[in-house]
């Protein structure tokens, strides 16, 4: 799919005259490109997309608001969370005025803010605005459009960081219940999510199979080499070498005596690792 993308994007992208078509074509190239891992182009082919888009449609339109807010989530991901910042409330702003509070797109610039905040280590603000989303897609959207479903996602990714394990594993069963692989690539996303959840909770054995059906169904869609791809192998290698030390374990501990103590059971207040983000809202 990508492949076919960049066919018919990429004459459009060496045109010379000054077609319309200019930025809607540098946005897709754009967005090509970040599907691709490959930020730091995408950022690029955006800045000259909303150059473009303003010069014809000026700062105060739609258009813009929804180049600027695509920009500020590839600036997200290559750290440069200043430029992030003053593009998300720039175009939360505009959309406000132009289109009211639980407009969809506020809302997708909201979910966005939120995202940053969450990589400031603003981690209750995140939570605290991730729920408002939530609550507000759910009763605009409904609670299987794709973007409550990325809200709902992104919070149980957040709660888990914090520790609050219950509630993120509650949040994302629920999604997988909702989400249909065939409708939803994001069910792959939530599958890889509630397994990384369920090994940081000593759970290998039901962490690992999920691992399996996330890689099954994201490898076709992004390519094997892909960042998502080598993270969700070395997760499955993680998570078949936490099974194989609990194997051994149990082995050594039936042929030893009985011990006179035993050890404090794993808390949920375990280290937690980073992980990839995940059904990015844009």
């Amino acid at each position: 799919r990508l492949e076919l993308a960049e066919q018919w994007v990429e004459p459009l992208l060496t045109d010379d005259s000054d077609s319309a078509m200019q930025p809607a074509a540098r946005a897709l190239a754009a967005r090509i490109a970040s599907n691709r891992a490959d930020h730091a182009r995408a950022a690029d082919l955006y800045r000259e997309s909303l150059r473009e888009t303003e010069r014809r449609f000026g700062r105060a339109h739609r258009r813009t608001w929804t180049v600027a807010a695509d920009l500020a989530i590839e600036c997200l991901q290559l750290g440069e969370t200043d430029e992030a910042e003053r593009l998300m409330t720039d175009a939360l702003a505009g959309r406000r005025r132009a289109l009211g509070d639980d407009h969809p797109e506020t809302l997708q610039s909201l979910h966005n803010l939120a995202s940053l905040w969450q990589h400031q280590g603003r981690r209750q603000e995140a939570i605290t605005l991730h729920r408002d989303v939530l609550e507000q897609r759910r009763r605009r959207l409904g609670p299987a459009h794709p973007q409550t479903m990325t809200t709902q996602n992104n919070l149980a990714r957040l709660l888990s960081d914090t520790g609050e394990f219950g509630e993120a594993e509650q949040l994302l069963r629920d999604l997988l219940q909702r989400a249909d692989p065939e409708a939803h690539w994001q069910a792959f996303v939530f599958q890889r999510n509630l397994a990384d959840l369920l090994l940081r909770r000593g759970q290998p054995d039901q962490a690992l199979p999920l691992f399996e059906q996330s890689l099954a169904g994201l490898e076709p869609l992004l390519g094997e080499q892909h960042p998502r791809i080598v993270a969700l192998r070395d997760d499955i290698a993680a998570a078949s070498a936490a099974i194989a030390r609990a194997g051994s374990s149990a082995s050594a501990a039936a042929g030893a005596p009985e011990p006179a103590t035993f050890a404090p059971a794993a808390t949920d207040a375990a280290p937690v690792r980073s992980a990839p983000d995940t059904a990015q809202q844009r």
